[in-house]
């Protein structure tokens, strides 16, 4: 047995050893497959892994279209003013069926966000998963109050919202932004594609407890294009103050006022009344919407008188009519059975062409068509831009109308003559008499300078030549026959002392919007004119609207555009006196 038990003993001794040597082996192998595992993982698939990593971490947030400013500027200064931005206010959303306690929720918003507290918990007791903000435009420093609270459910946003710092301040020329964000009338609307923006984002990170961290340096361009404006504020807000002086003054129904750069079309200011605040252009109660209107661009009138200067233009540069002509005239003449009449029924006997403007005198404009003819007198109305659109970078342009000339009967061809049976538009006229300020050469009118993209680009305005409409001589003789109407005619209440100012007036029935003929009662007064005569620095027309108290333009719009023309020589351009 010893033998056995002896070999037992030897077979006893070596066993252990080969077991440990058994599990080492194992227990290599098992490293080496660990190893070639973190192997591949941290370095032959190190950037797969980062990329997961990452994205689980990073999130994106889509930004909100930033719409762009619309400035101006001052004559002296190359700075630009703001009156249209988007300022980043506060945006209160809550999601009922994320609120723990929306008694708590209520009783801590409703004294920051203004609303009442039995309101806001019947707004937001329920299981929707959604419900419009319930605030909007709140200060950044409540938005943040808010988001100190910590409230389930509650989340405040950082939008822009469309504000006007100046208020009325050429609101119908800007228009308004609606709550969909798009523009409404004027600037707004004419050039919404490049203001509104861009949907951009920004990206950040979060860490595990959910806190997000911005990288600001991620934000992709979402602002739109900034538009600097050819409105000179200083002199806008001044005819503003003045035109609401007059209409309150004559209880008039509206008034507008344009004043144009002859040489460029460049519009210096442009405004109307009565007017409203584009902050609170949803306050505007729905019968009297027509205030967002711009009367110079979107409103036709009959003009009246102050069509015989285009006339007249017309009668020269043809020929038809040469300067020395006269002619003897009685206060009325029948033209296939319609009497016509002077304004005062006064017969002017006999009178040059000078005399014929001005004394105003329907009469003798009769004649001066005659020698024109139709084809002539709507080749001139179409060449001075009557019956089309200007063109102007606005919303809202319409065209005017007077008859096709296939339908001219007699009658239509000595109305019009002297401004009634044509529908114009004040700028359309505001820019004929430009033309004649301008040498004869009509300018194609503009409100943008200048448009400023984001991404650096900056596109300019550049004036453009729309025709040469009558010849120089002919701008000649008609500018010292205007001049002549303010030294010892109708206009002689738009004069500014020291200097020589060309213009005319206008007094026109109003068309019956019922049916044929006129209002009884009611006129629209006008004047249109340039200055300094010699060397026009601007040149402008006003309209008031039905004036009460008054029967002639000479007493309503001619002190008008006196007093304003005062301000621009004097004060704006400093203009030294000339003589007149």
């Amino acid at each position: 047995m010893k033998p056995i038990s002896f070999i037992n003993r030897e077979s006893n001794h070596f066993a252990p050893d080969r077991r440990i040597a058994v599990m080492l082996t194992i227990l290599m192998a098992f490293s080496a497959v660990v190893l070639i595992q973190l192997f591949r993982r941290s370095v032959l698939q190190s950037g797969l892994a980062e990329a997961k990593a990452e994205a689980q971490q990073t999130v994106q947030v889509k930004l909100n279209p930033f719409r762009g400013s619309i400035l101006v500027k001052d004559k002296d200064s190359t700075a630009t003013t703001p009156i249209a931005l988007n300022e980043p206010q506060s945006t209160v959303n809550v999601v009922p069926n994320q609120v723990k306690d929306a008694k708590m929720v209520a009783q801590k918003l409703s004294p920051l966000i203004g609303m009442d507290e039995a309101a806001l918990f019947d707004l937001i007791n329920n299981k929707k998963t959604y419900i419009p903000p319930v605030a909007k435009k709140l200060s950044l420093e409540v938005g943040q109050q808010i988001i100190a609270m910590h409230l389930n459910g509650v989340t405040v946003s950082i939008d822009g919202y469309r504000t006007y710092p100046e208020g009325q301040l050429a609101s119908q020329l800007l228009g308004f932004v609606n709550a969909e964000g798009n523009g409404q009338y004027g600037v707004e609307g004419y050039y919404n594609n490049q203001l509104q923006g861009f949907i951009g984002s920004i990206f950040g990170k979060k860490d595990g407890w959910g806190n997000t961290y911005i990288d600001q340096e991620s934000v992709t361009n979402n602002k739109g294009a900034s538009i600097v404006l050819t409105i000179d504020r200083d002199v806008q807000a001044t005819v503003e103050q003045l035109l609401q002086k007059y209409v309150d003054e004559f209880k008039a129904k509206s008034g507008s006022v344009v004043i144009v750069e002859p040489q460029s079309g460049k519009i210096i200011a442009m405004a109307s009344m009565p007017t409203y605040d584009p902050n609170n252009y949803n306050l505007v109660k729905s019968d009297q919407q027509n205030v967002f209107q711009n009367l110079n661009v979107s409103r036709t009138f009959e003009p009246g008188s102050v069509m015989k200067t285009i006339s007249i233009a017309g009668a020269l540069d043809s020929g038809k009519v040469p300067i020395d002509y006269t002619g003897n005239y009685g206060s009325s003449v029948n033209v296939d059975g319609f009497e016509i009449h002077t304004a005062d029924n006064k017969s002017y006997g006999h009178e040059t062409v000078a005399d014929i403007l001005v004394n105003s005198d329907n009469v003798a404009m009769v004649d001066i068509s005659s020698k024109m003819g139709r084809e002539l007198l709507n080749d001139y109305m179409n060449r001075f831009g009557f019956g089309s659109k200007t063109g102007i970078d606005l919303d809202s342009e319409v065209a005017g109308s007077f008859p096709a000339l296939k339908n001219w009967r007699s009658t239509n061809l000595a109305t019009i003559s002297f401004g009634q049976g044509i529908s114009v538009t004040p700028l359309q006229m505001a820019m004929a008499y430009s033309a004649i300020a301008n040498n004869g050469k009509l300018m194609k009118p503009y409100v943008v300078g200048e448009i400023d993209y984001s991404d650096g680009r900056v596109d300019k305005t550049k004036a453009q030549t729309v025709r040469q409409v009558v010849g120089s001589s002919v701008v000649q003789q008609v500018t010292d026959m205007m001049v002549q109407v303010v030294d010892r005619g109708h206009g002689k209440r738009a004069g500014v002392t020291g200097y020589k100012v060309a213009g005319k007036t206008g007094t026109a029935q109003i068309a019956n919007p019922d049916g044929p003929g006129y209002v009884e009662g009611k006129n629209n007064g006008s004047f249109a004119g340039f200055a300094p005569a010699t060397d026009p620095k601007f040149a402008m027309l006003v309209t008031i609207e039905e004036p009460q108290g008054v029967q002639f333009a000479e007493s309503s719009a001619a002190p008008l555009w006196g007093d304003i023309a005062k301000y621009l020589l004097k004060d704006y351009y400093r203009v030294a006196p000339n003589g007149g």
